[in-house]
């Protein structure tokens, strides 16, 4: 391929022509999505301390990241093991969205290629 003939987009042209999540108006309701094959006590007291009404919605781990990144769920509380794979995506969509996707424990974010693949409990929030 000729090099003179791709045509490399540089940042402002790739913001220009990117379309924004719509953005979520405050609301009254903290949704937080979980799993409920997966409900661990320490998910449930979470959930219980969450102030005001919460709405639980339960879907497959890609889609609870995916929920977070939209604004449709402001929590993802995972405290239960995950493998690098099964986290990895939804990280990058949830950051590049301006959430976060935190270890419980330190409150660091995951880093990947790591010798022992398993990750700690998380929590993925926007």
């Amino acid at each position: 391929m000729n090099a003179s003939k791709v045509n490399i987009a540089n940042g402002d042209e790739l913001i220009s022509k990117s379309v924004a999540l719509p953005e979520v108006e405050d609301h009254q309701v903290t949704t937080i999505v979980a799993s409920r094959s997966h409900m661990a006590g320490e998910t449930k007291e979470f959930i219980e301390n969450i102030n005001g009404e919460v709405k639980v919605v339960s879907s497959g781990s890609s889609l609870k990241f995916c929920l977070v990144a939209e604004g449709k769920a402001d929590y993802y509380p995972r405290f239960a093991p995950t493998m690098e794979w099964d986290t990895g995506a939804g990280q990058a969509i949830v950051e590049a969205a301006g959430g976060s996707v935190l270890r419980y424990q330190d409150k660091q974010r995951f880093y990947y290629n790591r010798e022992n693949l398993l990750n700690s409990w998380f929590l993925a929030s926007k």
